[in-house]
């Protein structure tokens, strides 16, 4: 990179706040006739951490957004939804602005509504206590469950499907109760899984539920295997990895319990 003389360096240094790289470099190069580059500037101003406060706007937001629209919408949006604060927009201004478009302000400019689109708590539904008329009753009548109605995707208890992580769930309740089917299996011969602890498919077949295939673990062993590529398609070898896992976890109590005796 070209060298600047302290004259030069000067200029950068005075001249740099509120302008562009680009417009720097102009102003430069028309004071001492020089042909500097906006890449020696820029890099110039970066390396002696040379800060201008300038914030590059692309071209469409000036001719799409001018300031003092943009002001306009950060001063009123708190509270609207963007519908509203389009129409009042266009209103105001006389322009056409589509919902995208506003939106799309201000998530630019980090313009927050405050809105969250949830009822806020203690909020009160303008119809509670209200009847339904009988009018208005005859016309939600042909959309509204029937009693006894069951639903096209109603599922049996019992029923069985597999979870996006490849594991067999099964349905154990109405409404919509489901459970792991290992687990469920597990549970129902040895009763509720201890805290901490989970059961692992020792040959990694999530689909071989077979009692001898499945293994009570604590999750600290289960993160180790994980770690330290354990696992086996052998139920035999994953079974000898865990009980590594645990001599090893016991050596290192020990050693503890020792230091701090």
């Amino acid at each position: 990179m070209k060298k600047f003389n302290e004259e030069h360096a000067n200029f950068i240094r005075e001249n740099a706040v509120g302008i562009s790289s680009e417009e720097l470099t102009n102003r430069l190069n028309a004071a001492f006739g020089t042909n500097y580059r906006k890449s020696q500037i820029h890099a110039y101003k970066s390396n002696h951490k040379i800060r201008s406060g300038y914030i590059h706007k692309k071209p469409d937001e000036k001719r799409l957004f001018p300031n003092h629209i943009v002001n306009f919408i950060q001063e009123k949006a708190k509270g609207l939804y963007n519908k509203e604060l389009t129409e009042l927009v266009n209103f105001t201004f006389r322009t056409t602005y589509t919902e995208s478009q506003i939106d799309s302000l201000k998530h630019r400019y980090h313009i927050s509504s405050g809105l969250t689109g949830h009822f806020t708590k203690g909020h009160v539904p303008k119809n509670k206590g209200k009847k339904m008329t009988a009018a208005v009753y005859k016309k939600c009548a042909v959309t509204m469950f029937k009693k006894g109605h069951i639903p096209k995707n109603y599922r049996a208890v019992g029923s069985e499907r597999i979870s996006k992580d490849g594991y067999t769930e099964i349905k154990i309740a109405d409404p919509n109760k489901w459970k792991l089917k290992h687990i469920f299996i597990w549970e129902e011969k040895y009763g509720p899984i201890p805290e901490h602890h989970c059961i692992i498919f020792l040959d990694g077949n999530k689909q071989n539920f077979d009692l001898s295939n499945l293994k009570l673990i604590t999750r600290n062993e289960n993160a180790r295997l994980n770690q330290k590529n354990l696992r086996s398609e052998f139920k035999d070898v994953t079974e000898a990895n865990i009980s590594v896992v645990r001599l090893k976890a016991t050596i290192r109590k020990r050693r503890k319990n020792e230091r701090n005796a």
